[in-house]
């Protein structure tokens, strides 16, 4: 776990401070997960961990327990470790009933953004719908597996103009789904889509 340094506790409007805070600033307040396998913690300081247990869905009710071994410049420490497993059964993201919604930009532009930049390669330095792209995609997929996001967000317009997407001749417009259909099916082999969903953007009059 990771901390911030705050020189301040929050204030509202700029002027209100929270009252009896439960813990005065400055300091430094534990806030981000850090996939970090090492870390260098100062003399009288303390730092907590952050430990994921995977149970599978064939494991039985009941309490398991473990050991989790912390190495240290000064030896290995043990620490004792139990998990209360209830005799339930999640179903994957995709079939669950619960929706998850996680907004996200995997392909496109950033509105904001003057002049329009397309995000992947102003970020990560390639294009979308190349090899390093669809590695990166791949991952994605894993997390949203992992943190059971089953709600696909999909830039329409984008995709259907990656596509060839065009207005012909005749004024009408040439729809091709290709990029969709595969981005689509990328997914949803990989387990991470219960619905498909369109931002809607909204324009001041």
């Amino acid at each position: 776990m990771k901390f911030t340094p705050l020189n301040h506790n929050s204030v509202f409007g700029g002027k209100d401070y929270v009252y009896a805070p439960s813990r005065p600033a400055p300091d430094d307040f534990p806030d981000g997960l850090s996939n970090a396998p090492t870390t260098t913690v100062a003399a009288n300081k303390t730092q907590p961990i952050w430990v994921r247990v995977h149970v599978p869905k064939t494991a039985a009710g009941g309490t398991y327990r473990g050991v989790v071994r912390v190495e240290t410049d000064h030896g290995t420490f043990s620490v004792p470790l139990s998990v209360n497993v209830r005799a339930v059964t999640i179903p994957d993201a995709k079939d669950s009933g619960f929706t998850d919604v996680e907004w996200t930009l995997f392909f496109g532009t950033v509105s904001h953004q003057e002049p329009p930049v397309e995000t992947m390669l102003a970020n990560h330095g390639f294009s979308p719908f190349t090899p390093k792209w669809w590695k990166l995609m791949e991952d994605y997929a894993n997390l949203r597996r992992d943190y059971r996001n089953n709600n696909l967000t999909l830039p329409m317009t984008t995709l259907l103009l990656q596509s060839g997407t065009k207005v012909g001749a005749d004024g009408k417009v040439q729809f091709d789904w290709s990029a969709i259909d595969q981005v689509v099916k990328f997914f949803m082999a990989r387990g991470t889509v219960s619905r498909l969903d369109q931002p809607v953007r909204r324009c001041a009059a």
